[in-house]
């Protein structure tokens, strides 16, 4: 019990100590800029966690994975496919290879502006915060868990994955702030005959 005490206090410090780098940071940009780069950073996040789901219950590196990623990251799949074939095979966890790879070309590449200008921890930050990437993180979570127990005949493409994320209604914290934030915009969503899978904003 100590220990997790410890532990969960630990646990607060950094996060508080997260927050202010990114509210500090946040002073630096114009909230417009930042505000659409939260947003595309959490496009990504849905598109990496994408990856990851995919490649780790597939073991390997689906065809359809390769397209979107030359659509996206030309030339990046060719450098870093060796080392996620090689973490397939020794059973290192090939999905949270390729998430890890691409993310930091995303970061190197997408955001490197951000990171100039001493602004990425306020992009991950805010993008961390929106019931979007929440969701995401909390499909993933839940596809993971059951790929896990039984991996699957079929994996959803990015497109499909999309729509999972979109009508996500349960979080990975179902007490939380978000759990409720969601569940209202949900409420508002269904009383105005609003479509949860085409929200994909949400």
């Amino acid at each position: 019990m100590e220990r997790n005490q410890r532990g969960g206090s630990l646990i607060d410090r950094v996060r508080q100590q997260t927050e202010r780098r990114a509210l500090e940071q946040a002073k630096r940009v114009p909230w417009k800029p930042l505000a659409e780069a939260a947003d595309e950073y959490t496009d990504w996040q849905v598109f990496t966690l994408w990856l990851r789901a995919v490649v780790e219950a597939a073991g390997s590196i689906p065809a359809m994975v390769a397209q979107e990623m030359q659509s996206r990251t030309p030339r990046l799949l060719g450098s870093i496919r060796p080392d996620i074939e090689a973490a397939a095979k020794n059973g290192d966890g090939p999905g949270a290879r390729i998430w890890q790879d691409v993310s930091r070309w995303v970061e190197m590449h997408v955001f490197m502006g951000a990171k100039r200008a001493g602004w990425l921890d306020a992009v991950r930050y805010y993008s961390s915060m929106s019931l979007r990437c929440m969701k995401a993180w909390s499909h993933w979570e839940d596809i993971d868990r059951r790929c896990r127990a039984a991996p699957p005949q079929h994996f959803p493409d990015y497109v499909q994955w999309q729509c999972e994320v979109a009508a996500v209604a349960r979080l990975s914290n179902p007490d939380s702030v978000a759990q409720q934030v969601l569940d209202s915009v949900r409420g508002y969503l269904r009383r105005n005959g609003v479509s949860f899978s085409t929200d994909s904003r949400t």
